[in-house]
Formats: structure tokens, C-alpha cells, sequence
């Protein structure tokens, strides 16, 4: 019996969309105090995850994009507050390029 590989892009791809949703509440809580570790932390977990599971699926766009955040975030703490209002523009920004990411995943394997 062979892997359903649809299924689990599938199952990746809705857990990564409650990933995103985490992500997003983080931000705005975020917003204008960048000295919440835990936020951070939570983001950036999120983050990597989609990073490493994307790959291991072959998702590399998708891969590339939480890459791309995580970095972001983990400059968070190192800024003050009013690059931390760019750096959320960005964050949104990016979560907003993985939902279409994601998205369009679930539309090739069939939702």
C-alpha cells in the first residue's frame, strides 16, 4: 500500500492555514510592542514548521515564504517600535502570501 500523498499535502496544508491563522493574532498582539518573547517565539515556531514540512513535501514556495519570516521575526526583539510597525507590514504581508500559497496547493490536490 503506497502513501496518499494527496492527502497528506492535504492534511499539511490545513494545519498550515491554523499555523497562519496564529500567526496573525500574534502580529496584532505584536503590534507596537515588540518585547513579547512569547509572540515572537510562537511565530517563529509557527514558521519554521511550515518551513521544514514544506520541504520535506516539496513545497518550495511555500518553504521560501515562512523562511523568509521566520528571519523577519527573529529580528523583532532587536528593533524598536517604530520599525517593528514596518516589520508587522511585512509579517502581514507574508502570511498574506501564504494563504494564497496555500490556497492555491489545496486547489492542485483537490480539496
Amino acid at each position: 500500500m503506497g502513501i496518499d500523498r494527496a492527502g497528506l499535502v492535504r492534511t499539511f496544508l490545513d494545519h498550515t492555514k491554523e499555523r497562519i491563522g496564529r500567526m496573525e493574532e500574534a502580529l496584532i498582539a505584536l503590534q507596537g510592542t515588540p518585547d513579547y518573547p512569547d509572540l515572537v517565539d510562537g511565530i517563529r515556531r509557527d514558521a519554521r514548521a511550515i518551513e521544514t514540512n514544506a520541504f520535506a513535501l516539496g513545497l518550495t514556495d511555500l518553504a521560501e515564504i515562512a523562511a523568509a519570516i521566520e528571519e523577519l521575526v527573529g529580528c523583532l526583539p532587536e528593533v524598536g517600535p517604530d520599525l517593528t510597525s514596518i516589520a508587522a507590514i511585512r509579517l502581514r504581508s507574508g502570511t498574506g502570501m501564504l494563504r494564497e500559497k496555500v490556497a492555491a496547493a489545496l486547489a492542485a490536490v483537490g480539496t
